[in-house]
């Protein structure tokens, strides 16, 4: 292997366990019910991975990382908070720069597109845990690499259909933008090939394969297996909405990029096109609630991947239509009721973006470590406590005392606490967290009706995590703890009694 891959490997692993190093527990407030199903399935083998009665219903639809955990943690025998705390950590970032790495080369760049790709900002974060998301990632890249490598179509026959089981096994947004990139690498491979024959058209087939194979097996499987939330939001009007906005920046870059006279054909029906969507956009929008995304403490995220984003580096293929892709799918999350959540995870592709383009010449070891550098800053922000976006995921061993001494203390009664509290209270099970009320408490309608008011001391400094935002605390909220009972306090948690 080489040197410098080999350090840079080991510099960004190392960075992404830094979490569990810090705390020794796990991290992320979405691995806890994870680890859930995870344990109820080693425990038990003859349980059915898609029984709802056993399951939490929604984690269980999409089970790739939840059956490789557990058989990991029975092979190796050790515990599944290790395992996915520190050993899947390991192992799925491993192979996602290993085969970005793979990528890069066959497309002509080098290692230095691999590490800007893991060190990406929000990747960083997100990838430091075990997600059904994270999992899913080295096998969109080693689809990718497949694509890129195979000299024939044969073999790919029997791989493109296992590949894309195993990615919508695993996460559906995922498996949703693997298809996207893929279908406009069709597109802007073709057109590059009509331009000057400055793609392949092996590429363009291979992709259209993919294409054809993983948007079937992939609607399909949402329809008919995946979670009620999802099977019930596949339909047909957002699958064209979608489309829709994918032709408008196909067709952007068309007219950006490809300036050609053989295109001159080409570019009238799309110009025709544009004007037929932006008006039924136009008129969608009108039906349309946008999602307000909190935007505060996102400067450093924002910040650093700009800094990454603005290194000189040409695009191939598959990077253009990685950025279509992304563009397309935030478009349309942002302006989609009940979407808005998908931002942040839509962003974490933009670091696929950098992967796929190349990176090459003197100044690409300066570019990686700018990209180990931009990393770390990031990481260390978090552990020092300065993160006002993902301090909800870092959990301390005193956040797992919390939750066992409520288990005995509130005895059935209902805890008013926001998302940290709540994910974990998915693992333990014994104890009934309830988010909705953090609103009522902010704004002050609350009624206490004998419950208890759960506090960590980032909701007094940073605010309450709840969905994909942070409310900072209000007055309303401090009056009413005021005039509750303090019954437990430490340095990093108190608790309320509220019988008003």
């Amino acid at each position: 292997m080489n040197k410098s891959l080999m350090v840079a490997l080991v510099v960004l692993v190392l960075l992404r366990l830094t979490p569990f190093l810090w705390t020794y527990t796990v991290f992320s407030t979405d691995t806890w019910p994870l680890i859930k199903d995870s344990v109820i399935l080693a425990s038990n083998s003859s349980i059915k991975v898609f029984d709802d009665r056993v399951f939490d219903g929604y984690h269980n639809r999409w089970p790739g990382v939840m059956l490789s955990s557990s058989m990991l943690s029975l092979v190796a025998g050790v515990d599944l908070c290790s395992v996915y705390a520190v050993l899947m950590v390991m192992v799925l970032n491993t192979a996602l720069i290993l085969c970005f790495y793979a990528v890069s080369k066959r497309l002509g760049g080098g290692i230095a597109s691999a590490i800007l790709m893991a060190s990406f900002p929000s990747l960083v974060v997100f990838t430091s845990a075990t997600l059904k998301e994270v999992y899913s990632y080295p096998i969109m890249a080693s689809t990718i690499l497949l694509v890129v490598s195979s000299s024939s179509l044969k073999p790919l026959l029997v791989l493109f259909p296992l590949a894309s089981l195993a990615q919508v096994l695993s996460h559906p947004l995922s498996a949703v933008m693997e298809a996207s990139i893929l279908a406009n690498t069709v597109l802007i491979g073709l057109l590059k090939y009509l331009r000057d024959r400055a793609s392949s058209l092996q590429l363009v087939l291979k992709a259209l394969l993919y294409t054809s194979i993983a948007a079937p097996i992939s609607l399909a499987y949402m329809k008919l297996l995946a979670s009620k939330s999802i099977s019930v939001a596949v339909k047909y009007p957002s699958v064209l909405g979608v489309l829709g906005f994918f032709a408008i920046l196909d067709s952007l870059y068309v007219f950006a990029r490809l300036d050609s006279p053989r295109l001159r054909g080409v570019k009238l029906g799309v110009l025709t096109l544009i004007a037929s969507i932006t008006v039924l956009v136009a008129a969608s929008f009108l039906h349309m609630t946008p999602y307000n995304y909190d935007t505060a403490g996102i400067l450093p995220y924002i910040a650093g991947s700009l800094i990454l984003l603005s290194t000189p580096r040409e695009d191939s293929t598959i990077s253009a239509a990685t950025a279509i892709s992304v563009s397309g799918a935030l478009i349309y999350a942002y302006t989609s009721p009940g979407l808005g959540s998908l931002i942040h995870r839509v962003l974490n592709y933009l670091s696929f973006y950098l992967g796929f383009s190349i990176i090459k010449g003197r100044a690409s070891k300066a570019y990686s470590i700018l990209g180990l550098a931009v990393a770390s800053v990031i990481m260390l922000q978090l552990l020092a406590g300065y993160d006002t976006v993902s301090f909800y995921w870092l959990y301390t061993r005193s956040d797992l005392e919390l939750a066992g001494f409520l288990e005995s203390y509130a005895n059935g009664s209902r805890i008013v606490a926001d998302e940290k509290l709540y994910y974990l209270s998915m693992y333990t099970g014994s104890i009934h967290v309830d988010t909705e009320a953090v609103r009522g408490l902010l704004s002050g309608s609350y009624k206490c009706r004998s419950s208890v008011i759960a506090l960590y001391r980032d909701n007094t400094l940073k605010g309450f995590a709840l969905g994909s935002s942070v409310y900072g605390m209000t007055s309303s909220a401090r009056r009413l703890l005021e005039a509750s009972s303090l019954v437990y306090s430490s340095p990093t948690h108190k608790l309320y009694s509220c019988t008003g």
